[in-house]
């Protein structure tokens, strides 16, 4: 196996992908696979590849490739402790090993059938982002589990070019814009669309950064909005930013509440709490978790939701798993592309 990889550090990162991809194509049997994957972990503690985040970067989307491929011949059928009836051939065997044959783990072997699972497109597009086990889980687990009332919809659309949201009014609209103080113009373009599409009765909710908060808060101003509230939305500890010019390690993020009119609902608490957030659709992308709990506090099932700042997706997919309807809009058509793949596949 060892003279079939023989990547180097000056190696160029493309080439080690193209040549993963084309070596996985060739391998037969779980074993090698197993074997490539061991050395192409091997490789990544190389000091270079711990140096080149680019590099890093392809001998994990490599490794995915080979797992990817253990998984398809797994699927294809291991032999359980005392079976004789299998007859996928292996080397020159007709009996098909077992796990503890071939030194991998019940779990492994889990992890990387359920990554083979994943259409090549997806596949391609997840580890492109975000080349890690945990990514692609949730992507299979996604693909999987999905079964909706109300199919997602999302279109390209540009909040700079809105007075209302195309898609009529809405009971929510849950979103995240940008942070950043050069796109700061965006948060009073919201509070003009919110206060057009809202239904009577309707919520704004939008999460935004600290550093900027004054600011927000004069920019989102508008006759028809009433703030009511902000939440806290806690993010996990291992994904605390550090804000430079405050010196502050953050482990929450603000959302603001806004009302159009009168709102009628239950009591709520306002600290949400997120699971890891999930970056394989977005580089900016929050949990699926979060933005759920969220909804149902705020909304009843068969709401409307609306995102005019959707990103990969991810308040459509919280949307659509709550049973709530949603229409979102991104200005990138490489974003809407993904959210559609991940929403409707």
């Amino acid at each position: 196996m060892s003279d079939l990889i023989k990547w180097t550090p000056t190696t160029s990162p493309v080439i080690i992908e193209q040549e993963a991809r084309e070596l996985a194509e060739r391998l037969e049997t779980t074993e090698d696979c197993e074997k490539a994957i061991s050395l192409v972990r091997a490789l990544l503690k190389h000091p270079h590849f711990k140096k080149d985040k680019e590099a890093q970067k392809a001998m994990k989307r490599a490794a995915k490739w080979l797992e990817r491929r253990a998984g398809e011949l797994l699927k294809k059928g291991i032999r359980k402790p005392g079976e004789t009836n299998k007859t996928i051939m292996y080397n020159n065997d007709t009996l098909s090993p077992t796990l503890s044959q071939l030194k991998i783990k019940r779990i492994e072997s889990s992890k990387w059938q359920q990554i083979a699972s994943i259409p090549e497109p997806q596949f391609k597009e997840t580890i492109s982002r975000t080349p890690t086990t945990a990514a692609l889980l949730r992507v299979a687990k996604e693909l999987k589990t999905h079964s909706w009332e109300h199919n997602p919809i999302v279109e390209a659309g540009d909040i700079r070019e809105m007075q209302s949201l195309p898609c009529g009014p809405v009971d929510v609209i849950l979103t995240d814009p940008p942070y950043g103080e050069e796109y700061l113009e965006l948060y009073r373009l919201l509070a003009i669309v919110a206060a057009s599409s809202l239904k009577e009765g309707g919520s704004l909710l939008c999460m935004t950064g600290q550093s900027y908060l004054p600011q927000i808060f004069e920019l989102l101003k508008h006759p028809d909005l009433k703030y009511r509230w902000t939440f806290a939305y806690l993010t996990p500890g291992g994904q605390s930013p550090q804000i430079w010019p405050a010196k502050i390690n953050t482990f929450w993020k603000p959302i603001l509440w806004y009302v159009k009119g009168e709102y009628e609902n239950e009591w709520n608490g306002d600290v949400i709490k997120s699971d890891l957030n999930d970056k394989a659709y977005h580089k900016w992308g929050q949990s699926t978790s979060g933005m759920k709990k969220l909804l149902e506090r705020i909304s009843n099932p068969e709401a409307i939701i609306a995102d005019p700042f959707c990103g990969g997706g991810t308040t459509g997919y919280a949307a659509a798993e709550s049973g709530r309807r949603f229409y979102g809009y991104d200005n990138d058509i490489e974003m809407v592309n993904i959210a559609r793949k991940r929403l409707n596949a």
